[in-house]
């Protein structure tokens, strides 16, 4: 039987972010490559490049039957500069983000080793460069969307990218695994459990919002200020707090509309949309 959280997945798939179902486990990629630091000749031989990474994305069955929906991911990738040698070693950085989870990250360090036109496989007991790093930021985005269908439901996607960042740590471009181990390990903590199970509350409000069930809202959305209570006293949380808040303050404030005693912790715990929260108070 689905959980409330597992039909609310499914609502805002198809409500807000416009998904549509699918049998396989796919990951539906938007791919751009910026070349513009490269020389000409360069330029045209990788032009085709962000059209094979985004094929590698989507021919790959990324989940293990627990995804309903298409997953979003936009990539953004700047090559800086090649180093020739025995073979083409490239330097890049990537921005990484998915609607459907709304994670962000900005990768400044990326070394890795390409031939031209060469064939992108998903081998996920063998560590490559390229494509290491695409799947180590898919299995985390995976493993956020499906904490928020269910509690901790995300943990096997984590410990997958967990297990790719250690193979970079010893990899022969191992400049800043050592960094990448470090943040999805940061996942996998029990002390991150607060948040994560936060998450779930939160969307389980969401979810009730949509559903205009005031009361079932109003619990899911008090248990979810009673986790926040507990994550902001852990200055460890403070970049998950920063970037849940950046992303959801115009939700946080739609599911504590119905109980405005609540806005004073909120611009307690999240000074950066005060301004935002009062008026939402003022005008609703």
């Amino acid at each position: 039987m689905r959980t409330y959280l597992q039909l609310f997945a499914i609502f805002l798939s198809i409500f807000i972010l416009g998904l549509q179902p699918v049998s396989g486990q796919k990951v539906q990629a938007n791919v751009s490559i910026k070349l513009e630091k490269l020389y000409q000749e360069k330029r045209m031989e990788l032009q085709d490049f962000g059209r094979y990474i985004q094929e590698y994305i989507e021919s790959n069955r990324w989940g293990d039957g627990e995804i309903p929906f298409e997953i979003n991911v936009n990539i953004e990738m700047v090559i800086d500069r090649i180093q020739p040698s025995f073979e083409d070693v490239y330097s890049a950085r990537l921005f990484i983000s998915s609607s459907t989870t709304r994670f962000i990250k900005v990768d400044k360090e990326w070394q890795f080793p390409y031939r031209i036109n060469q064939v992108l496989i998903f081998e996920p007991n063998i560590f490559e460069g390229l494509t290491g790093l695409i799947d180590y930021y898919i299995y985390i985005i995976i493993g956020e969307y499906l904490d928020r269908m269910e509690r901790f439901m995300g943990e096997s996607y984590f410990n997958k990218a967990y297990e790719i960042a250690k193979l970079g740590q010893v990899d022969r471009y191992s400049r800043w695994w050592e960094k990448r181990v470090e943040f999805v390990r940061r996942y996998l903590l029990e002390s991150h459990k607060p948040f994560r199970e936060m998450t779930y509350t939160f969307d389980s409000a969401l979810y009730w919002h949509g559903e205009k069930n005031i009361k079932e809202e109003k619990a899911a959305a008090d248990t979810t200020m009673a986790l926040l209570k507990k994550v902001v006293k852990d200055f460890a949380e403070e970049e998950f707090l920063k970037d849940f808040f950046a992303r959801e303050y115009t939700n946080l404030a739609t599911i504590f509309a119905s109980d405005t005693t609540q806005y004073k912790l909120l611009i307690e715990f999240d000074p950066d949309h005060k301004e935002f929260y009062l008026n939402y108070i003022k005008h609703n």
